[in-house]
């Protein structure tokens, strides 16, 4: 190990020799925990003897004097950011000769800090990639990203608030780990809702993880990440061309452009769990991201089911957004057959045909493989098992938020109620995220059924900011049961 992951580990070691003595308290061990305790009382003394041998060698190193060497020869020592320094945003802006010059350091200082955290997940080298894709693709002028990942990222501050996740409060935490909050609270401004930020590394907006629930429309639609509160954009329905005789005047062929923004709300979520967490840090670190996770993706259903405007409302989803002028409805009352597909997949404009895909629910696609039972050309595509990759030679995708064909056949005047099957190009639905997530600690939860009582559990308030629209609503077609 390096010296720095020799010192990240030994305060490890030390919290968790902490936690063990705070469990306990005055008890004998169990014989179990007594082995923990001499296991990790061993590695303590081992950690500290290597680590002052390794800090005797670099003085031993540094006292010899610079070695004048060629421009082509490396230096003989380079001195690393040691994490104190790599966190410390107030040295930071103190070193720094301007805003600009400020903004810069933060972001490298950051990326550091990308490549020295451990992340709650399994693909770590995916979550680095993503995150510093994110400070150089979605990070602002000010560098809220790079300072809000400098905030939380320290050692001090993921102790901190894995402590109050344990324990209901920051009654556990050091000196230095109150500092870390404080600071992280001070740099983050009023955006902290009175609560806490997620460490960065821990954060389902800014790393990449495959738990929780999925959403296909996180594969198929434009999604934006921001730092600010909302996105403005630009879209067009086309420009219009026309050929004419060499000499003659171009004619008028302006177009429309219309400039959407997208004001992300509130998203919040509740979890509760145990008090009797008796999880080592690594695994309670990641007990806390599949939590996170999983409260995310469960809300995300509203990108397809949403009825507002996605302006500074909440969502408009895929199939609560769409108009009546973009439905398809069956050829007949409550029934639904192959030449729907058809007519389905004749009704939308052939500029959106080439990045077109279809979307259902597995009961829709059931049915669809029903049609064609004597093995003719009906669907232009054969329907191999499960669901097919491709039909009328379209992508197909699955969606558990839109409605089972019972439910559609049975859907009330709403047309989305009746929905089968939604076809476009799905690139002109935007989901635009907000990066961070906040959470305030309930300490105890409360059976309002039985006389307010303790439960013996906590919760953990979820705050974080998302929205969704459509772009372009010629863009997509809807394919729904006719009423009677």
């Amino acid at each position: 190990m390096t010296l720095e992951e020799m010192k990240a580990r030994l305060a490890e070691v030390q919290d968790a020799l902490r936690a063990i003595h705070e469990d306990a308290a005055d008890a004998a061990l169990s014989e179990e925990r007594q082995a923990e305790w001499d296991g990790l009382s061993d590695e303590l003394g081992q950690l500290r003897s290597d680590i002052k041998r390794a800090e005797e060698r670099i003085e031993t190193v540094r006292s010899l004097g610079e070695k004048k060497v060629s421009e082509r020869e490396a230096p003989a020592f380079i001195k690393k950011v040691e994490d104190r320094d790599l966190y410390d945003l107030d040295s930071l802006r103190m070193e720094s000769n301007s805003t600009e010059d400020y903004v810069r350091r933060a972001a490298d200082n950051a990326k550091r800090a990308i490549e020295r955290a451990s992340y709650g997940v399994r693909d770590k080298e995916a979550s680095q990639e993503y995150a510093e894709s994110l400070l150089d693709e979605v990070d602002n002028r000010s560098g809220d990203l790079a300072k809000r990942m400098l905030a939380t990222g320290s050692k001090e501050y993921e102790a901190a608030f894995t402590k109050i996740m344990r324990h209901g409060s920051d009654a556990m935490c050091t000196v230095e780990e109150r500092q870390a909050l404080i600071r992280a609270n001070q740099s983050l401004g009023t955006d902290t809702e009175g609560g806490y930020a997620v460490p960065f590394q821990l954060d389902p907006t800014v790393i990449l993880t495959s738990a929780g629930v999925r959403n296909p429309l996180r594969e198929l639609a434009r999604v934006e990440k921001i730092v600010g509160k909302e996105w403005q954009g630009v879209t067009s329905s086309g420009v219009s061309v026309v050929r004419g005789a060499e000499g003659t005047t171009a004619p008028d062929t302006a177009f429309t452009v219309a400039q959407p923004v997208v004001r992300t709300n509130r998203v919040q979520g509740f979890v509760q769990f145990s008090m009797e967490i008796d999880l080592s840090w690594s695994a309670l670190r990641s007990e806390i991201t599949k939590m996170l996770v999983d409260a995310k993706g469960r809300e995300e259903e509203s990108f397809t089911t949403g009825a507002g405007t996605g302006l500074n409302t909440p969502p408009q989803g895929i199939n609560g957004g769409l108009a009546a002028g973009q439905n398809v409805l069956t050829a007949a009352i409550d029934t639904f057959a192959v030449g729907d597909l058809y007519a389905l997949e004749e009704a939308l404009d052939a500029r959106w045909e080439p990045n077109a895909s279809l979307m259902a629910h597995k009961s829709v696609y059931n049915a669809v493989r029903q049609f064609d039972s004597s093995g003719g050309a009906n669907l232009w595509v054969r329907i191999g098992d499960g669901t097919p990759a491709r039909l009328l030679d379209y992508p197909t995708y699955r969606s558990t938020a839109l409605p089972t064909l019972t439910s559609a056949k049975a859907g009330a005047a709403n047309a989305a109620d009746s929905t089968l099957m939604i076809f476009g190009d799905f690139s002109q639905f935007l989901i635009v995220d907000r990066i961070g997530m906040n959470v305030e600690m309930v300490p105890h939860v409360f059976d309002a059924a039985n006389g307010n009582r303790p439960t013996g559990k906590r919760g953990v308030y979820a705050v974080w900011m998302n929205n969704s629209k459509i772009l372009v609503p010629d863009a997509f077609r809807r394919l729904s049961v006719k009423q009677a």
